[in-house]
């Protein structure tokens, strides 16, 4: 997923009140394509406040426990 393609998913979750939760999905289910990102710049680029890096961090770190434990999405 893109940064383009993420602010468009936040946007139409926001309509429906979801917007944190998709957020934790996306950074939870496409960790691996953004583990190597600055979160605060990460939040910035799709339009979450930067604020919201604790939570990708807490999606990154998630993922690496699910990745260890053999789990996945």
């Amino acid at each position: 997923m893109n940064y383009s393609e993420i602010k468009e998913a936040l946007s139409d979750a926001e309509q429906s009140r979801n917007k944190i939760a998709m957020f934790h999905f996306i950074t939870l289910k496409h960790a691996d394509d953004f583990i190597d990102e600055d979160p605060k710049a990460f939040c910035k680029a799709v339009g979450m406040q930067e604020s919201y890096a604790a939570e990708f961090l807490k999606m990154r770190a998630l993922y690496l426990l699910m990745k260890e434990k053999n789990l996945s999405l």
